[in-house]
């Protein structure tokens, strides 16, 4: 529930919006992070080429990679799109993530080639990353005020918090 949660807010933040391929997108991260959170025999024994060959984590990934890869290049397409769309209206949503690497890719003058894969792994580690950690964060604060030993202090802090956030959102 929560790992849904924080990929919509992540969705919105790194793409601007959900997107329809984004449902196909979810199981590959969280197969994906199962994979490397996982044990591998080739992990105990790195120098083996033989058991990194013979393993089936390495394919695992490689599809996993694969089927990735073609969701990410399927979004920045529609982003493109959609992008050329915007410029000949008046109407223009706020800029997210996207946006801001692909106007890079376009016009940045960096140091170094900004490539449509730099972008495609960018998006990716955004959603691995602030998905997992976030939400197993979010799954071990709400076990710890539930659990009745809890220290009231931090349930006090957490309301407070809570109270916050919301007084300041409705200004």
């Amino acid at each position: 529930m929560m790992f849904d949660l924080l990929n919509g807010i992540t969705a919105r933040t790194s793409v601007g919006k959900k997107y329809k391929h984004q449902e196909a997108f979810l199981p590959i991260i969280e197969q994906v992070i199962e994979a490397i959170g996982g044990t591998n025999i080739a992990d105990v024994f790195p120098s083996s080429k033989l058991l990194y060959m013979i393993s089936r984590f390495r394919s695992r990934l490689e599809r996993s990679h694969q089927d990735a890869d073609e969701i990410l290049e399927n979004i920045i397409y529609e982003h493109r799109v959609c992008g050329e769309v915007a410029k000949t209206d008046e109407e223009s949503e706020a800029e997210d993530l996207l946006d801001v690497l692909l106007n890079l890719q376009n016009h940045g003058d960096l140091g170094f080639p900004l490539t449509t894969d730099s972008i495609k792994a960018t998006i990716l580690e955004l959603f691995a990353a602030g998905s997992d950690t976030s939400s197993t964060l979010m799954e071990w604060t709400m076990s710890e005020i539930c659990w009745p030993g809890t220290n009231f202090v931090f349930v006090d802090i957490v309301t407070g918090l809570k109270e916050h956030c919301i007084s300041r959102h409705a200004k």
